[in-house]
């Protein structure tokens, strides 16, 4: 985390704007914990990189984040969090809502997320 942070200092704008790289940073950060099995620094590190990612317009970045998030929520049994997210923007997670749905156990609402997601 220290050097992340270290990181974000040396890459910050004179103009004060934040660059892409520190939401990419953050997001990298984020991986990195949950394969370490900190789960809930994974969690805030996530949401840190989905704030500087919407702080610098980087929409790619900001849906790659919110992806990895909802893997995370699935991933510690927080299936309801993670459809939240997917259903914020359905044409690009339409397998994270029917994962979700799955661990739900809505089998029908699992099926349709499929179908839409294939289209």
């Amino acid at each position: 985390m220290r050097a992340l942070r270290a990181a974000q200092r040396r890459l910050a704008c004179s103009d004060g704007s934040v660059p892409d790289t520190n939401g990419e940073l953050a997001e990298l950060a984020g991986w990195l914990l949950h394969d370490a099995g900190q789960h809930d620094a994974a969690r805030a590190m996530n949401y840190e990189a989905l704030h500087l990612a919407r702080l610098a317009g980087d929409r790619s970045t900001e849906l790659l984040v919110l992806n990895n998030i909802s893997y995370l929520d699935c991933f510690t049994g927080r299936p309801a969090a993670a459809l939240r997210i997917a259903r914020s923007e359905p044409v690009v997670f339409g397998w994270s809502e029917a994962r979700a749905l799955a661990q739900l156990g809505d089998r029908a609402g699992c099926l349709r997320a499929l179908d839409r997601a294939r289209d």
